[in-house]
């Protein structure tokens, strides 16, 4: 069995979001990255994904969880 650990992509800076943290999503390029993880791990045989419920969290899975 295999594990993948990832921190999610690009977010807007901490200095900039005013608000809740827990709802600072991803830049533009962050949401590229995670098109990018998807494509590198969408042939992986991966059976679950484990998310913090943050958003920019959320966010950086959404994308490999819609290619499986």
């Amino acid at each position: 069995m295999a594990a993948f650990v990832i921190r999610h992509a690009k977010a807007v800076d901490r200095e900039e979001w005013v608000g809740d943290d827990r709802l600072r999503p991803l830049i533009k390029g962050g949401r590229r990255q995670a098109d990018e993880l998807a494509e590198n791990l969408k042939n992986e045989r991966i059976d679950k994904i484990l998310s913090s419920a943050y958003v920019r969290c959320v966010e950086t899975v959404e994308p490999l969880a819609a290619k499986l």
